[in-house]
């Protein structure tokens, strides 16, 4: 949170994306760091969470893809949750039966469902 605090003081643009269309919001939840994603969603930044990329990727399937549980309950949490998200979210605890963080993730998701 300090980098990206002292990043932004001399002036770098969060919203500023890659190639890919991914911005800080992405890169914050595959880090997975929830005091640097509230800080980019605070007034200083306020990134759009529920932005997808230029392949159609949120910022809540980087962090399910990472396995960053803390940043996909913050994101459950604040309702950026897609259905393609959930899918994904529950293809990967599939695929990782033994990962308590990819089975966690899995029941995040799937517990949103009723808020799509």
């Amino acid at each position: 949170r300090a980098c990206v605090a002292r990043l932004l003081d001399a002036g770098a643009d969060a919203r500023a994306a890659n190639a890919r269309g991914c911005d800080a919001a992405h890169w914050a939840c595959a880090g997975g760091d929830v005091p640097t994603i509230e800080l980019l969603a605070g007034p200083a930044c306020a990134l759009d969470f529920a932005r997808p990329n230029l392949a159609g990727h949120t910022p809540l399937e980087h962090a399910i893809a990472h396995g960053r549980a803390a940043a996909v309950e913050w994101l459950v949490a604040r309702d950026h949750v897609t259905v393609a998200a959930v899918e994904y979210a529950q293809r990967l605890a599939r695929l990782a039966p033994e990962s308590a963080d990819r089975l966690r993730i899995g029941a995040l998701v799937e517990m949103s469902v009723p808020l799509l």
